[in-house]
């Protein structure tokens, strides 16, 4: 998490900070920035192998279950693609419908495989245990709203304060220190008062951010937004720590590592969902409200119902105070959509409290 908060506002620095054009950007493309996730990588490796590398863990003989694999990735990317079309298609739309089918019929197919495998990629029973289940449901849904907050804050900044780089990292920063520091509290607490009051606080002030958030206008200013999602991002990372403590110490020694990367997929799972629909609405939106302003016949009734009618038949390339109006307006109705979007994910987080609240870890043997 502190590399998350780190990232933005180093990003933020070098576009304001370094001459551009770099020499090579214009050849090589924007798109080269990602592979310096390798060197990190391999820095990770190498630090995971010095650290890790005595440690003795319980073994078990078996292979790769590929087809399982193949089968939960099958069914993520028809669930997910089908989500990010509904707000082009709609929800009636044949893909998407067919999607989400493909998707749940992967999902059962990979389940009823698991079942019946001896050394099963994911058991499926693990999910048997309430304090196992009820980790994963947290991680799920706190996904969905991390990516809304990660992605609708910086959205705002953009589009509806109409603010550079600079402004987006800030906001994001804020977010993601607040979480890493979250983090940390969250461990710490949940030694002190147990896990579950320490997950429900943390789900709690999430509910808080993003009340706030839903309030977010067109005169909003960044303090405001940095505070409120610093705010739902220490609930957030409050989360972290007894929501692993309680799924790994559920699913006992043997499988420290399933539980472990169960938490990190069940989290990727809600982030998809959240960015999916996320794009979604905000897509289907931003079409409309282009397709009213490129319309003459439309833009002139809405010039007329916003109190202007002496813009009525104006071309905006010719008047810079019907560009000024239009924007304004669609400023507003970009803040509309974003609170939308954090209504939803606050619905999401009020909903998570039923799972917090099932969040206790106690050691069981095998």
């Amino acid at each position: 998490f502190v590399g998350m908060a780190v990232g933005p506002a180093y990003g933020a620095w070098v576009l304001l900070n370094v001459a551009l054009p770099i020499p090579g950007l214009d050849v090589v493309g924007w798109q080269w920035i990602f592979f310096l996730n390798v060197p990190v990588g391999l820095v990770v490796l190498l630090l995971l192998y010095v650290i890790a590398g005595g440690v003795e863990t319980p073994r078990a003989h078996g292979r790769l279950d590929l087809a399982a694999g193949l089968l939960a990735s099958l069914a993520l990317v028809a669930g997910v693609g089908a989500l990010s079309l509904t707000g082009e298609r709609g929800w009636a739309d044949p893909l998407v419908l067919g999607g989400l089918a493909a998707s749940a019929l992967c999902l059962a197919i990979f389940v009823w495989r698991e079942l019946r495998q001896n050394a099963p990629l994911i058991d499926p029973r693990l999910f048997a245990d309430a304090r196992f289940a009820a980790s994963n449901g947290v991680s799920l849904l706190t996904g969905y709203t991390l990516a809304t907050a990660i992605i609708g804050g910086p959205v705002f900044v953009n589009r509806v304060l109409n603010a550079g780089a600079d402004r987006s990292a800030a906001a994001l920063t804020a977010l993601t220190l607040a979480i890493a520091i979250g983090a940390v509290a969250g461990g710490l607490g949940s030694g002190l008062v147990g896990q579950r009051l320490t997950a429900v606080v943390g789900v709690g002030l999430t509910i808080i951010g993003l009340w706030f958030a839903s309030g977010w206008g067109v005169d909003t200013v960044l303090g405001r937004l940095q505070r409120d999602l610093a705010i739902f991002g220490a609930g957030f990372g409050l989360t972290v720590s007894p929501r692993a403590t309680a799924a790994v110490e559920a699913a006992g020694a043997s499988a420290y590592g399933v539980a472990s990367a169960m938490l990190q997929v069940t989290r990727t799972i809600g982030m998809s969902v959240g960015l999916a629909l996320l794009t979604s609405i905000g897509q289907n939106r931003i079409d409309e409200l282009t397709a009213l302003i490129n319309d003459p016949a439309r833009r002139d009734a809405l010039v007329t119902t916003l109190g202007h009618p002496e813009f009525a038949g104006v071309d905006p390339r010719s008047s810079l105070a019907l560009v000024d109006l239009l924007e304004a307006w669609s400023r507003g109705e970009a803040a509309g959509v974003l609170r939308l979007v954090f209504q939803i994910a606050l619905a999401v987080a009020a909903v998570t409290l039923i799972p917090a609240l099932l969040v206790e870890g106690r050691l069981r043997t095998r």
